[in-house]
């Protein structure tokens, strides 16, 4: 057995690199990126786009773990975004109160 070789390509990037579970939300983040948009804005687009080609692994509402480099100050800062929502817990108790939901 040969184990030295990968089983997936090594890839390096200049200006910007995008990886997720699924090739058309990667080209969607990268492509945001092509479009002067940021990192934050290569996520959401690749996020959004996992939303609707792998569904039954992520979608709105899911939790979010990131590490930004903030330019202005200079600091990286970690995203903890996980978890329901207070509201939306509110929310759903009062629908589910009311017999709405």
């Amino acid at each position: 057995m040969n184990f030295t070789r990968v089983g997936r390509p090594v890839v390096m990037g200049r200006n910007g690199m995008v990886s997720s579970g699924h090739y058309l939300a990667s080209l969607c983040g990268a492509r945001a990126l092509e479009q002067g948009g940021n990192a934050v804005d290569a996520a959401l687009a690749t996020a959004f786009t996992l939303a609707v080609v792998r569904p039954h692994s992520c979608g709105p509402g899911g939790d979010l773990f990131a590490l930004l480099y903030i330019q202005r100050t200079g600091k990286v800062e970690a995203l903890n975004a996980s978890g329901a929502v207070r509201r939306l817990k509110r929310l759903r108790s009062s629908c589910f109160a009311t017999g709405v939901w």
